[in-house]
């Protein structure tokens, strides 16, 4: 089910150039030499924060109780972004749903929100400490406490700072460790605290997936009606789906089936039901129940003219159609169709593909 998209290469007028040969070399020692940017211009997409660093910029997910965010960003406060043995910081998560904590349960908030974190200085992990990390701490408090050094309390502080525990009413939260360049905390694999409100951007206020969810309108839904000789028309106002030809292999309680999609539109427009064929934006394959004609799923999904939306139609069509399931299963994703089923809504079954595909998705009503 790939998305391509036509690529219109670039060229290079030489005829202005007065040694074409000589600036081009010229051109291409400078862009050698061109410094490159200090952090990423795009975030990027993570699994865990198992092998984040320093320069990196991440896409990353926060619960808050708060509907909305005022001025774009987040302001630290004790009651919503701390914990117990942990520093006040922006708290987030490499997904929504990971083995770890569940953004979604509502727990920590109905609102969720997708981030994107720029990680400027070290981070500290919480779990697997780097030892110079700790040295560089404790030698800031034992330079602070010179007065009572050995005394009980260094020692006590010295404690919390190796056993991974940062208290902020103690003088060993989120400010003593950001005057000693950390402003990164990772808990795990899965939790990730941000101390400097300033490296975090939020991109878009999510509801319970990956992506926010198209909204399904239910004026849009499909009739199902007999075409017969075995076949089946399902149609709106705006296309229609007809066939249901047997198509390929599928599992035993199943039946993979062709449909022709038509522009019923302008079919009714121009009164030239005659001439349907002329009508014809692409087609899909489904995945449909035997015996129930449950519609489970999508494996393919060609259309003429990416451009006109028509893409969009067919899966809003049928997610709006009572008798498509409420999961219904996207097969075979490739990567160069990732943004338009993102757009969709998508929640991708296997992360950060490598290669061209991506693997299985499901879109919810």
């Amino acid at each position: 089910m790939g998305c391509p998209t036509n690529i219109v290469p670039g060229y290079t007028d030489t005829s202005k150039i007065k040694n074409p040969g000589l600036e081009m070399k010229v051109d291409k020692l400078l862009s050698k030499n061109k410094s490159k940017p200090k952090y990423p211009e795009t975030a990027k997409d993570v699994e865990t924060f198992k092998d984040i660093k320093k320069g990196d910029t991440i896409i990353t997910y926060h619960a808050s109780p708060s509907s909305d965010i005022k001025g774009g960003r987040f302001e630290i406060r004790e009651p919503l972004h701390g914990g117990d043995g942990f520093p006040r910081g922006i708290h987030s998560a490499p997904q929504i749903h990971n083995p770890f904590i569940d953004l979604d349960s509502g727990e920590f908030g109905d609102s969720i929100f997708k981030l994107e974190t720029t990680i400027k200085g070290d981070v500290l992990s919480l779990s697997k400490p780097d030892p110079k990390l700790i040295k560089r701490l404790v030698d800031d408090l034992e330079s602070t406490y010179d007065d009572i050094r050995g005394g009980t309390h260094l020692a006590y502080l010295i404690g919390k700072i190796q056993n991974g525990k940062f208290i902020e009413s103690m003088g060993i939260g989120r400010e003593f460790l950001l005057r000693n360049g950390i402003d990164t905390i990772i808990d795990g694999h899965y939790r990730l605290i941000s101390l400097n409100p300033d490296n975090v951007k939020i991109v878009k206020k999510v509801k319970g997936s990956a992506e926010l969810k198209p909204v399904r309108n239910k004026s849009i839904a499909l009739e199902r009606e007999d075409a017969g000789l075995g076949m089946e028309q399902l149609s709106n106002d705006d296309i229609a789906l007809v066939g249901g030809i047997r198509s390929g292999n599928s599992q035993g309680d199943e039946t993979r089936l062709k449909y022709t999609v038509y522009d019923m539109k302008a079919i009714t427009k121009n009164d030239d039901m005659a001439n349907a064929n002329d009508y014809i934006l692409g087609d899909v394959e489904l995945f449909v129940e035997d015996g129930t004609g449950k519609i489970r799923g999508l494996v393919e999904l060609n259309i003429k003219d990416k451009k006109k939306g028509v893409g969009r139609k067919v899966i809003d069509s049928l997610m709006a159609s009572d008798f498509v399931n409420s999961e219904f299963k996207i097969h075979s994703i490739k990567k160069s169709a990732i943004p338009f089923w993102k757009k969709m809504g998508v929640e991708f079954e296997l992360k950060n593909p490598r290669g061209s595909y991506v693997g299985d998705g499901i879109i919810k009503k």
